[in-house]
């Protein structure tokens, strides 16, 4: 096969994989959102609170005590071509060796621990357990996604997101009704250890684990550095609730959680895309076809940008549904949050080109000076002005991050990619209409109506300029089809 033909199938297996999980994940998002106002009903904001701390912590310490070694995945795919599995399951091997040390101490020390993450002796041993099974899956998932097996990687995320959400719901009506926040964390935590003992039962029969020292050091090279970034980033993201429980309790970090959930479900889709997009970038960055990839980043870009302001449109009546009355105040929270998502998934596209170049440290820099900022913006303001400052020093600092990043690509690394004033534009804006929506949040028939009215529009202007790429997608379909039937 010839380079470019590679790069065709490649570019069709990344199309058809980036559409599998944009469904999946639309779909499971939807399962999300018709649950999440159950469990709003079911549980007190203190119990919902606790529940987003404990995930908080979680996402904190899985990327410390796995080394983040998942992060070297993308690169080591074309520097050990043909030994994926073995190389995936070296990573496994170390980051399984290293929790299992840091659960073991921890536990060791389960008193202090536990006063100082702010969460129960037994939600300590959950956290321990979750921490050491979860980069099982996700280790998993990154090698059916750059082998694009898309099917098993969508049929890892159903199983999680179903049987989490069935267990979770049992567990709160039936079995630990008095312990709600208990049985949410158990909902989440069995599913996980059930999957991950499969997957690691199958790569023990495959023989993929092993302690391959060449593997651990290229995985250390490239991960470590990211240690500091992933932490960093994580800290932007989940310090908001550890400050805002701190200052004004776990029913305020319930209001703001559901809040933050809603602004976040767009994330998912442009999570999913990127999970197509990045081993196609990397395959035709690493052949130098950087015109392909500067063409099929706009429309990527636009797609973000439209999922924002629809976010930010409907943020109301999404958040009426999801909680009811009592979360409504959470409203002012969305714009900010889904904001700074948007400049998340824009600076991404920078910091793919600094992963592949391997100049992982200034990935790290400049979330670091994101997460100080963060951490310290969240100090100061939501003592003063309540906890929905915590969105906007968010949406600050991930202001902050996308600058950085441009610098360091464009300044540092002197890789022009994309057209950069394109890219300043999409955030732009986002701003634009992310203010004039909150302007149109009041309750009114009239004003939701110009609201709905505005956002109708825009969609119908996408699919308009987007018509030729729509037409040939779809032409595509039908003539593959034909074929297939012939």
């Amino acid at each position: 096969m010839t380079e470019q033909k590679k790069i065709i199938a490649g570019a069709e297996n990344a199309v058809k994989a980036g559409a599998w999980y944009t469904v999946s994940s639309i779909m499971l998002r939807a399962i999300a959102l018709i649950t999440t106002p159950i469990f709003t009903r079911l549980m007190s904001k203190a119990d919902y609170g606790v529940t987003n701390t404990f995930t908080a912590w979680a996402s904190i310490f899985t990327i410390f005590c796995t080394l983040n070694l998942g992060y070297s995945i993308g690169r080591a795919k074309q520097d050990f071509p043909g030994k994926l599995d073995q190389y995936i399951g070296a990573m496994e091997s170390l980051s399984l060796i290293f929790t299992m040390t840091i659960g073991v101490v921890a536990i060791a020390f389960i008193k202090p621990v536990s006063q100082w993450l702010q969460l129960s002796e037994w939600l300590v041993v959950l956290l321990v357990i979750y921490v050491l099974t979860h980069p099982v899956i996700t280790m998993n998932q990154s090698r059916f996604r750059f082998q694009y097996r898309y099917k098993e990687n969508v049929a890892i995320s159903v199983y999680s997101s179903i049987v989490t959400i069935i267990l979770s719901l049992l567990l709160i009506q039936y079995i630990l009704p008095k312990e709600k926040g208990l049985a949410k964390i158990l909902g989440m935590v069995i599913p996980c250890v059930l999957l991950a003992l499969f997957l690691l039962l199958l790569q023990l029969k495959r023989k993929d684990l092993n302690c391959n020292k060449e593997y651990w050091k290229y995985g250390l090279i490239i991960s470590l550095p990211l240690i500091i970034h992933t932490l960093s980033l994580n800290i932007l993201t989940q310090s908001d609730r550890l400050v805002i429980g701190r200052f004004w309790g776990q029913e305020k970090v319930g209001i703001y959680s559901i809040a933050y959930v809603y602004a976040m479900m767009i994330n998912i889709v442009l999570d999913s895309i990127n999970q197509a997009w990045n081993p196609w970038f990397h395959d035709n960055y690493f052949v130098g076809n950087y015109a392909e990839i500067k063409k099929n980043v706009k429309p990527l870009v636009v797609l973000g940008v439209m999922l924002g302001i629809g976010c930010i449109a409907i943020a109301p009546e999404a958040i009426w549904v999801l909680g009811g009355d009592k979360y409504m105040e959470g409203i002012w929270i969305v714009p900010a949050v889904t904001l700074g998502v948007v400049c998340q998934y824009v600076y991404s596209q920078y910091v793919i080109i600094e992963m592949h170049l391997k100049k992982t440290i200034y990935v790290s820099i400049g979330t670091v000076i994101a997460a100080i900022l963060n951490v310290s913006l969240n100090y100061i303001f939501v003592p003063i002005y309540g906890y929905i400052a915590a969105g906007y020093t968010t949406l600050a600092s991930y202001l902050v991050l996308f600058i950085l990043h441009y610098i360091i690509t464009r300044y540092v690394l002197k890789v022009k990619l994309y057209h950069d004033s394109f890219m300043f534009g999409a955030i732009l804006v986002t701003a634009v209409f992310a203010a004039i929506m909150m302007m149109l949040y009041a309750h009114t028939p009239a004003v939701i109506a110009i609201r709905y009215v505005l956002l109708s529009l825009l969609c119908f202007l996408w699919v308009f300029f987007n018509r030729r790429l729509i037409l040939d997608f779809v032409r595509n379909k039908l003539r593959k089809r034909s074929i297939g039937e012939k």
